[in-house]
């Protein structure tokens, strides 16, 4: 008898050690993934556990994401099949950057952010920059736009009191046509390849002023309006007109043309808006700048029927949409009221990058080159939601978190689920699948204590129970009926053994009746 005991007492205390473990690894497990809780606070758990590199892989040992964290900040890598890095995030005490590579590892789309603004730079395939978008420490935005010579061919710049556009020639840094504007009102200059000014318009509350100069900068000509008076100048040349404006009370017109007289830029005014027109020799819309009483627009193509630059103001707000010559887009920026949207897609036109706000949260989503998805991550009012898909599109991890708790999927490459996690209310729940979607072991708490199933044939074979008044272990048998329950609470413990039927044979200890009954005997 007293054998028995001291081995029943020997195997309590080390269902006792074992529980402990396990509270502790679940503790440092919650302490990592950065969840907290009433019953996590009440327990005695390990430490924090600093995570300086997490990396996440399939099964099979490929490199999917890799999280670093530093002193001064963290970063994120994002691998291809080839398990080498396609996006990188990474933050510091200056700010943070994003970087989007292609499949032969150049850079592709550059984006950071530190004191001093933020900028966007989109390269080729050459990896040298073609485009970039750059907000300025002293206000506004740049937005600089290369050729396949590495030297910049237009700039457009927003400040506080407005704006300008610069064009430049091939061979030479010096801006040949500019357009501006501030409180004043705006500017318009063209310049030689020495940046000697030929041609200048001017515009301000009391009318409007126009001149025109030689190459050796000599004044050859100039129109100018007053408010309410309508005008008209023109230049010609071998008969035909060169240049011709026209005012009136409605509005005005210049019109620059070719030596046969065919009219290769315009610029228009009227009642309900306005727009400018630029042609090539084939009578090709080259540019197109417009506006009317619902906003405005830039265009500017290469062949006349499609735009390589176009960008619309509106009511409901503003996009930029940088397009090729296959008629896709590679870069796009819109604006609306209720929020905005940025994306990056390739030549052939397939989604690379999307950024979007609105008024229910925001969303980002990395796409592979197939243009499938491959990471996304989504906030609103009720939490946020983060998933991860393979190359077959299909979804291999989910983070979410709502107002009631949180949820941690991991799915196989199949796409069922393997694992998940829930916490929810005063409790949480973890649970282990096989490749059935058949639940194989299961572990949850609640504030009145915790469960761990160990689960086979749909049924659970064993399970460990615990509450405030003390804990329960019970062992099931094929016929899904109790074989053995172990049971301890303030009052004492117990151990109950059952036959095939689920009949109680034997009990330790044994009932106070059948003690007395012991006695008496």
């Amino acid at each position: 008898m007293d054998t028995d005991l001291t081995a029943l007492v020997s195997r309590i205390e080390q269902l006792e050690g074992e529980t402990q473990t396990l509270r502790q690894e679940v503790a440092a497990l919650c302490g990592l993934l950065g969840f907290s809780g009433e019953r996590a606070s009440t327990q005695k758990m390990l430490g924090p556990i600093w995570c300086e590199m997490l990396t996440v892989g399939t099964e099979l040992g490929k490199i999917g994401v890799t999280l670093s964290a530093l002193e001064t900040g963290g970063s994120i890598a994002v691998c291809g099949e080839d398990h080498r890095v396609r996006v990188f995030l990474n933050t510091d005490a200056y700010g943070g950057l994003v970087h989007v590579l292609g499949n032969d590892l150049k850079n592709r789309v550059h984006l950071w952010v530190d004191e001093n603004g933020g900028d966007v730079a989109v390269f080729g395939n050459d990896a040298k920059p073609r485009s970039g978008l750059r907000v300025l420490p002293t206000g506004g935005g740049l937005v600089t736009v290369l050729a396949n010579d590495d030297l910049t061919r237009a700039t457009l710049r927003a400040l506080d009191d407005g704006g300008y556009v610069d064009v430049f020639r091939p061979t030479s840094d010096c801006s040949v046509a500019s357009l501006r504007t501030n409180e004043d009102g705006g500017t318009l200059v063209v310049a030689n390849k020495e940046g000697k000014t030929l041609a200048s318009i001017m515009a301000n509350d009391n009318g409007g002023l126009m001149n025109v100069f030689s190459n050796d900068h000599i004044h050859v000509g100039g129109m100018s309006a007053v408010n309410n008076v309508g005008a008209l100048f023109s230049l010609i040349r071998d008969g035909e007109p060169q240049i011709t404006l026209m005012t009136t009370e409605g509005g005005g017109r210049i019109n620059a043309h070719a030596p046969n007289g065919d009219v290769r830029a315009s610029l228009l005014s009227e009642t309900h808006g306005g727009d400018i027109n630029l042609w090539n020799n084939r009578d090709q819309l080259g540019v197109i700048l417009g506006y009317n009483e619902q906003g405005g627009w830039l265009s500017l193509g290469a062949d006349g029927t499609s735009s390589g630059i176009l960008m619309i103001q509106d009511q409901q707000g503003g996009c930029i949409h940088v397009g090729n010559r296959s008629h896709q887009g590679t870069v796009g920026l819109s604006t609306t009221d209720l929020g905005g949207h940025i994306f990056l897609s390739g030549s052939e036109g397939r989604k690379g990058l999307m950024h979007g706000v609105d008024e229910q949260g925001g969303c980002v989503t990395l796409h592979g080159n197939d243009g499938n998805v491959r990471v996304g991550l989504t906030v609103s009012d009720e939490g946020g939601l983060v998933t991860v898909f393979n190359d077959d599109a299909k979804l291999q991890t989910i983070m979410k978190v709502t107002p009631m708790g949180g949820v941690v999927g991991v799915m196989g490459i199949d796409g069922q689920q393997r694992a998940g996690m829930w916490v929810e209310g005063d409790g949480g729940k973890i649970a282990v699948f096989d490749e059935d979607q058949q639940m194989k072991a299961a572990m949850q708490s609640e504030s009145l204590g915790g469960m761990i199933s160990v689960i086979s044939a749909g049924f659970p074979q064993v399970v460990l129970r615990a509450d405030w008044d003390g804990g329960q272990v019970v062992i099931c048998g094929q016929n899904e009926r109790p074989g053995a329950i172990l049971a301890m609470t303030e009052s004492g413990g117990g151990l109950q053994l059952f036959d095939t039927e689920g009949e109680p044979r034997g009990a330790f200890p044994a009932d106070d009746d059948e003690e007395d009954d012991d006695d008496d005997q």
